[in-house]
């Protein structure tokens, strides 16, 4: 999975001889040992690579070449050679890993989750996005070794290579469009709990904060007239917060429809918990303005009686 880089199969590097017996060759290695079936085709020179002979064909070969002057195109033959060896080892690296990416985002964890596995599946596939910016050096690698052999080779040879880095090619394209979806798609679901959980958490400081200052209130030393005055303040206080009380019990009903029982179950309870601390505070200071008009209205007799 991601993170991991396969060992590529041994049939992308090496072709293995059939038996003469033996019509059957397995799926995995077709288009290796078609590809050396053409190049030795091709060069009419080798029916085996220039690197697996003996001393004694070597030596046969650089004795023939050598009396034809041809020594030079012996080394361009293993240049080829070398460089399709080296092509298609790269190649099996790069298709191991898109299997595997494949499989990953065919089948995505990303739908009708929890908040925590949501979570947890958004860091999984940002992993895999970022080994996907490395493998995309690594198909920009291989298409530099595909336009080099491009021009060593010719016809059917030539078609299958360039035939080969341009499906390497859309397969990376795929598996990055379908990464960026389901990225996309977590990272909205996941926000949208942070959001709604960070906000909890402010308000929640804030009606704390208020409960505090409402008690200190009864506390303090001065005129009733004072009290009243500070009392007026929480109340714009509160008024100028009820938007946000009332936008994020729009959002917790939102994130109900949208998640799981378990997690609907706990916005449930931390809206209910936000009614209740809310109503707590609103009613504390409806109480203690109450309490203070009435205090004012004594006073006010009180002076009306001591005047007369």
């Amino acid at each position: 999975m991601p993170g991991v880089d396969p060992v590529p199969s041994e049939h992308h590097g090496n072709v293995t001889a059939q038996s003469e017996g033996s019509d059957v060759v397995p799926a995995e290695g077709v288009m290796d040992l078609e590809l050396v079936l053409d190049l030795s085709e091709s060069l009419l020179l080798f029916t085996s690579s220039p690197l697996d002979m003996n001393e004694d064909e070597r030596r046969r070969c650089d004795d023939s070449w050598s009396q034809d002057g041809d020594l030079q195109e012996c080394g361009q033959l293993e240049k080829r050679w070398i460089l399709w060896h080296e092509f298609m080892k790269e190649h099996a690296h790069l298709d191991a890993w898109l299997r595997l990416a494949e499989q990953a985002v065919t089948s995505p964890n990303s739908t009708h989750v929890i908040y925590i596995v949501a979570k947890e599946e958004l860091r999984k596939f940002e992993r895999l996005r970022c080994e996907a910016g490395c493998r995309l050096a690594q198909l920009d690698s291989l298409t530099q070794r595909n336009r080099t052999l491009s021009r060593l080779f010719q016809g059917v040879m030539q078609a299958r290579l360039l035939r080969a880095a341009r499906e390497c090619g859309r397969r990376w394209d795929e598996v990055n469009g379908k990464l960026e979806s389901i990225i996309r798609r977590l990272t909205v679901f996941v926000s949208e709990w942070e959001e709604f959980e960070a906000e909890g958490e402010e308000l929640a400081l804030w009606l704390a904060d208020l409960d505090v200052r409402l008690t200190e209130v009864d506390y303090l030393n001065g005129s009733t007239c004072e009290k009243l005055r500070r009392l007026q303040s929480f109340q714009q206080c509160v008024c100028e917060n009820s938007s946000r009380v009332n936008a994020l019990l729009q959002r917790g009903e939102a994130l109900i429809q949208d998640s799981e029982p378990t997690d609907a179950q706990h916005v449930e309870t931390r809206l209910l918990e936000l009614l209740r601390r809310c109503s707590h505070i609103y009613n504390n200071i409806a109480r203690t303005h109450t309490r203070l008009l009435s205090m004012r209205l004594v006073q006010r007799e009180m002076e009306n009686t001591n005047t007369v």
